[in-house]
């Protein structure tokens, strides 16, 4: 499972502005991995599994129109993945301000990425995508600075291409326009 965690924060870290409906399900299915685990588990992981390939297919049918609609939903799965993944890989435990501090995040993660688009998409899914990967690999429970190296030098590649594509005449995404 972790290879296709990093394959998902792959996906999202480079593709997220030359495939937006394919980063956008990556996204949507790590989010659902991610958040229904828990709450989900006595049902076991195929049925967890299922929803979130579910969650995938429906934001990349809805990440095919580049709406406003799409970029908010990126926005809070981004924002809202990036502050637990965070927590995660800081060895924060946010307890029982868990679910009110996603929620918070997801928000604001719709405003930034609705007001200043598509640089905020950018840095979202370069952050998201870097962060991902290092976590699928458990990388923060090993100690050191291993995983936070990985997500640095992640982050910065991941920003590099996507604003070089969004410079290229062959990117076809105007998630920019209102």
């Amino acid at each position: 499972m972790s290879l296709i965690f990093a394959l998902m924060g792959l996906i999202v870290l480079l593709l997220g502005q030359r495939l937006f409906w394919l980063a956008l399900g990556a996204l949507a299915w790590v989010w659902g991995m991610n958040f229904l685990g828990h709450p989900l588990e006595d049902l076991g992981e195929g049925v967890v599994l299922l929803i979130a390939v579910v969650l995938a297919v429906v934001a990349g049918v809805i990440g095919r129109s580049r709406n406003p609609t799409s970029v908010a939903i990126a926005g809070f799965l981004s924002g809202s993945l990036m502050v637990s993944l965070l927590a995660e890989l800081v060895g924060v435990d946010l307890g029982t301000a868990f679910w009110p501090v996603v929620a918070i995040a997801g928000v604001l993660g719709i405003l930034v990425s609705l007001r200043v688009r598509p640089m905020a998409l950018i840095l979202l899914f370069s952050l998201c995508g870097a962060l991902i990967i290092p976590i699928s690999f458990e990388l923060q429970r090993q100690g050191g600075p291993t995983g936070w190296l990985l997500f640095i030098v992640l982050a910065v590649v991941g920003f590099l291409v996507q604003t070089r594509v969004l410079r290229t005449p062959a990117s076809t995404g105007n998630i920019g326009a209102a």
